[in-house]
């Protein structure tokens, strides 16, 4: 019944707020989703993503050094600098490894957020504002995917 209401446009101020929070409920759902799948694989999201800067074979320190052997410049052939890590309160390990996870999760999550603010959205627009409102959708959707995609390379070449 209430579907049939949000199409019509005939919905109370209340069940726009009831619209509204299972919206939010399920965005936030898949967030959690996404941070907790990150937060089983703590050991290669931190020695593999974060981390990976620290060791020589960063796929960047590699190509600075084929660079150098290409130009004949060695200066540009860096090691990665010496770095210690330390914790200077007793949960923080914990508490880093939960934040990361959690805006991995909203990272991950971002497209289905970003679906559901437009379900909220798009049935209080006019239909030329919906056309208009759909072009930066497309363009939004094109950025966020094309920037996955880049990650996703990114993240398999450190796979190496």
């Amino acid at each position: 019944m209430s579907e049939k209401k949000e199409e019509e446009g005939e919905m109370s101020f209340l069940e726009h707020l009831e619209a509204l929070r299972w919206h939010l409920v399920r965005a936030c759902i898949a967030i959690l989703i996404g941070g907790l799948v990150c937060f089983f694989f703590k050991d290669f999201i931190f020695d593999k993503i974060i981390f990976a800067p620290a060791k020589s074979d960063f796929i960047t320190y590699r190509y600075l050094c084929l660079v150098a052997q290409v130009i004949h410049i060695e200066g540009l052939c860096i090691s990665p600098p010496a770095i210690d890590y330390f914790t200077t309160s007793l949960g923080e390990s914990f508490m880093t490894h939960f934040q990361i996870s959690i805006v991995l999760g909203l990272i991950i999550a971002f497209p289905y957020v970003f679906w559901e603010v437009w379900g909220f959205v798009s049935p209080g627009l006019e239909s030329n504002e919906r056309k208009n409102a759909i072009g930066i959708v497309f363009v939004c959707s094109f950025f966020i995917y094309v920037g996955h995609f880049v990650w996703l390379l990114r993240f398999l070449s450190f796979c190496d």
